[in-house]
């Protein structure tokens, strides 16, 4: 190996306790140099280009690491039995996810029920009976597709795919009452301060997540793959609809009500065509498969 190449290694990958020493370092001056302005200009060109030096060795120490702790992490992780099924598997991973999504869907119906009880308005009981009905298609999708490795009754799973492709259908109703109120009474969500950066985070993986489930299980034979990626498309995409109104409610000020009205009654009608389309294709492509069985019998 070339002189300047093992030079270069000893720069780029220096021993990690002088990686760690230099990022404190670093970040100790660039915390001095931001708050109190020496007016040397020297002195803060030589904080920044070490700055600059710490953030590289920080960046290659990561990736020379990180990979390894991933891996003894993941095969240690691997030794559960469970965890290595869970991540192996993709139909219990996709009972596991709907699971989890059936009982925050539980939670929330549960939450805005109370608080349409209490506040006595339309509003959340909308959002009540949306998350309720989430939950009982996420229900159904469990409790009648119990093991999709072994042999089970397919037509049992078709029927309620195909009924839970309907539920999809219903729930555009009630997102259309919640625009209608967000459009005609104001109506809407608020995060304050840094909270409406998770949300949008947090939407925005979910919305990833969703997306990336559709495509994957798109040509599954199990028609309990495509239907319950369908139902959290669906769930995302109406968290979508609630952060932009956070934004508007958040940033919005310079922006006129018409033109914020019109945003979220096109945002709304473009979430429930989509909804609504995937829904028609599931409920079409499991009712040929129902009548194929039928006829083959």
């Amino acid at each position: 190996m070339p002189y300047w190449i093992r030079v270069l290694k000893k720069v780029l990958f220096p021993p990690l306790w002088i990686v760690l020493m230099l990022s404190f370092i670093s970040t100790v001056l660039l915390i001095r140099v931001f708050v109190e302005v020496t007016g040397n200009l020297f002195i803060e060109i030589g904080v920044y280009v070490l700055s600059f030096y710490s953030l590289v060795i920080f960046c290659t120490a990561c990736y020379k690491k990180i990979p390894k702790c991933f891996m003894r992490i993941k095969s240690k992780a691997y030794e559960n039995q469970h965890i290595r099924k869970y991540f192996t598997d993709r139909e219990t991973r996709m009972k596991v996810n709907t699971v989890q999504s059936l009982l925050i869907n539980g939670v929330y119906s549960a939450l805005n029920l109370m608080y349409a009880y209490q506040y006595q308005t339309a509003w959340f009981m909308i959002f009540s009976v949306y998350y309720g009905v989430l939950a009982f298609l996420r229900f159904l999708l469990i409790r009648y597709v119990e093991n999709l490795t072994s042999k089970y009754d397919v037509l049992k799973e078709l029927k309620i795919c195909r009924l839970c492709s309907w539920g999809l259908i219903s729930i555009n109703f009630l997102m259309f009452g919640a625009v209608l109120m967000m459009v005609y009474f104001g109506r809407g969500f608020t995060y304050s301060g840094i909270l409406i950066y998770a949300m949008a985070l947090y939407t925005f993986y979910m919305f990833s997540v969703a997306m990336i489930d559709m495509i994957r299980y798109r040509n599954q034979d199990h028609p309990f793959l495509s239907v319950a990626s369908a139902v959290r498309l669906s769930a995302a995409l109406v968290s979508m609809l609630c952060l932009e109104t956070a934004m508007f409610s958040q940033f919005g000020e310079e922006t006129s009500i018409a033109f914020q009205k019109i945003m979220i009654i096109s945002t709304g009608i473009g979430i429930a065509a989509i909804v609504f389309m995937i829904a028609i294709y599931l409920v079409v492509s499991t009712t040929k498969k129902i009548h194929c069985i039928k006829e083959d019998k």
